[in-house]
């Protein structure tokens, strides 16, 4: 069964459900549900390289570590409401590919 864990802005997802090799395999799902993705972690590190290019590179370490020292066995709300938010206000005009990428991070 798919959990859907988070929509973005733009009406695509972010879900999970049992994988090939174990139970928690993470998707992003298109806003039109026609695309199912399971990105590999060179696909969302790739963004956050590109991030860090672009801005400090501190800020985004930073970012990302304040997330990650939250890490548990259960996806929190209020961290994915903060990675919008901070996406948003660092990364303004790249606000949607921090946020579904650092989302893909956490979870």
């Amino acid at each position: 069964m798919i959990s859907v864990l988070k929509t973005f802005e733009d009406g695509s997802v972010v879900s999970y459900c049992k994988g090939r090799f174990d139970d928690w395999c993470v998707y992003y799902v298109s806003s039109d549900g026609k695309s199912h993705i399971a990105p590999k972690d060179t696909d969302y590190f790739d963004v956050i390289e590109n991030l860090d290019l672009k801005y400090c590179n501190s800020i985004v370490y930073d970012f990302i570590y304040n997330i990650l020292i939250n890490v548990t066995d259960v996806v929190d709300n209020e961290i994915l409401s903060y990675i919008n938010l901070q996406s948003k206000k660092l990364y303004s005009d790249e606000f949607l590919e921090a946020d579904k990428n650092i989302t893909f991070i956490y979870v």
